[in-house]
Order: structure tokens, then C-alpha cells, then sequence
């Protein structure tokens, strides 16, 4: 073993990376591990590496052998997926481990990928390219083009502008309802209270669905419905993206800021699209609420 004098000691560390990068490095690899801990099928694939196998089933157990071989468990505890370069693979021309993001990280490494300062906006090709060259898990290439299609800035304008000012397209919700969906569905059959609209809020945090029944849609009614729906229930929202004309939404929020005395700021965010997962969870809630009050002596 060698000895490290101070000066030695002082070479040595110059050559290292500083401190603040390493523990990035380390706290990246323990939200990995700890996330495939909670992940169903990686987890039972790295108690099968590691010899765990009393509490699984027959059937069970030989379900994981037959991909067991195509991963490997480092000396971090990460489970990795080794990458063969084959024919419709040809990138990959040496075989390697990836790290396997669990389905709950995705979301994180996307956004790593894509819209941190390294990844620059690079497009579907690009900011693949990076991914696959580091991690893997399955559909990769098709959440990379989901992700990049619904990129804001690079709908807006082919990646950041010159002199950029806030982005809406970067804010990741971090706790509920603090970025809202805001829609209205209209041609609903009249309510006995005479009520023909919807106001929708979706948390784009959990999916949760906010509606109040409406007869008008004026920017005093929808700013109303947000104050009573939402603010009052769940606080403060950050953001609230919408598709609405943008000059009915400042509308609102001015009405918005006369109810709360000018002390709560929200920043609107015109966004012609949501995510898919958005849209079928809420043409599936306008469908059960249009059938439910179909039925007789259904109230608001």
C-alpha cells in the first residue's frame, strides 16, 4: 500500500474531482438504487442477483431467470443492463452496463437530457443519444420524443431564445396543484340550475380533477371558480397553463388579483397542448360526468 506524504497528498487531490461533484455523483447513484428498490420488477431482479429467491413462486421465479442474465448489480448496488451492440444496434459497438432508470425517475432524466444547461435543447436525435449513451429502460426513444415534443421553448422557438426570460416549459411540479390545467367543456345538457359549462382544473402533479358547474364563462365567473375550487382548498398555484385566448386569461387573473387584494402572482402559461396522459384523463372524466347526468333527477 502507498504511503501519501502532504505534499503527495495535495497532488493527489488536485487530480481528483471537487468534493461538490462526487457527492452529486453519489446522491444521483442512492436516488437510483432507492428508486429501484420501489420498482415491482426491478427489485425482484436484484433480489434474484442476489440470491433472494425464497419468498418467490415457481412460476414466478422462472419468469425472472429468463432476463436475469441481461442485468448486473455493481459495486453501488445499482442494477445495470448490459447493451450488446447487434445489427439493428450498430451504435453500440461495444457491450457495456447502462444504470436502469426505474419508471419513476424518467421524468428527472428527461428533463437532465434535455433542458439542463449541458443538454441545450438538442432535439428528439440529440437528447436520445445522450441518454442511451449513460442509462437504459425500455421505450426510451418513444418518452424522448413525447418529452421533446411537448418542450415549450423548443415549440416556441427551436430551443432557448438570444436573450431568454423565464421559461414556462421547465417548471417541474413538485407538490399538488402547484401547476394547474385550466379548461372549460362546453354544450353540456342544462342543469336544473341552468348550468350548460364546465370549468376544469387538473393538478399536473397527480392527475386530480377540480370541475364547478358554470351558466357563463365571463373572466369574473372562471376567476371566481378558481379562488373557490382551488385556492381555497389546496393553496397558491405557481402556474396555470391553459389554451384559452391570452386576452380573456389576463382578464381573469386581473379579476383573480381584485379577490385576493393583489397579493397572490401566478404566472399563465399559453400551451395549445397538454401531454396525452392529461388529455385522455380528462375526456375520460368529461365522459363519465356527461353520462352521469344524463340520468334522471341529477342535480349540480
Amino acid at each position: 500500500m502507498a504511503v501519501l506524504t502532504r505534499s503527495r497528498t495535495r497532488d493527489v487531490s488536485a487530480e481528483r474531482p471537487p468534493m461538490r461533484a462526487l457527492e452529486f455523483q453519489a446522491e444521483r447513484w442512492r436516488r437510483i438504487r432507492a428508486h429501484q428498490e420501489e420498482d415491482e420488477n426491478l427489485s425482484e431482479i436484484k433480489a434474484f442477483l442476489n440470491g433472494e429467491v425464497d419468498s418467490f413462486s415457481l412460476r414466478r421465479l422462472r419468469k425472472i431467470a429468463k432476463v436475469a442474465d441481461l442485468f448486473a448489480l455493481d459495486a453501488r448496488g445499482v442494477l445495470n443492463r448490459l447493451v450488446r451492440s447487434t445489427r439493428d444496434r450498430p451504435r453500440d459497438a461495444e457491450a457495456g452496463l447502462r444504470p436502469t432508470v426505474p419508471r419513476t425517475l424518467l421524468e428527472a432524466m428527461l428533463h437532465y437530457a434535455h433542458e439542463d444547461s449541458q443538454g441545450g435543447h438538442q432535439g428528439i436525435t440529440g437528447t436520445h443519444e445522450r441518454l442511451r449513451s449513460e442509462l437504459y429502460w425500455p421505450g426510451m426513444y418513444a418518452d424522448v420524443e413525447r418529452f421533446v415534443k411537448e418542450c415549450t421553448d423548443c415549440a416556441s422557438g427551436e430551443g432557448r431564445p438570444p436573450n431568454p426570460g423565464p421559461s414556462t416549459g421547465i417548471i417541474e411540479s413538485r407538490r399538488s396543484f402547484e401547476v394547474v390545467w385550466m379548461d372549460f367543456v362546453t354544450h353540456m345538457p342544462e342543469s336544473a340550475r341552468g348550468n350548460t359549462f364546465l370549468v376544469l382544473f387538473q393538478d399536473s402533479f397527480s392527475g386530480y380533477v377540480v370541475c364547478k358547474p358554470m351558466s357563463f364563462t365571463t373572466a369574473h365567473d372562471a376567476a371566481e371558480a378558481y379562488e373557490k375550487q382551488v385556492f381555497r382548498r389546496f393553496g397558491a398555484s405557481v402556474m396555470i397553463r391553459n389554451d384559452l385566448a391570452p386576452r380573456f386569461m389576463s382578464e381573469v387573473f386581473t379579476r383573480y388579483r381584485e379577490l385576493l387584494g393583489n397579493k397572490q402572482r401566478v404566472t399563465l402559461a399559453y400551451r395549445p397542448q397538454r401531454n396525452g396522459q392529461q388529455e385522455r384523463s380528462v375526456q375520460t372524466f368529461i365522459q363519465s360526468v356527461k353520462a352521469y347526468i344524463a340520468e334522471a333527477d341529477q342535480s349540480d
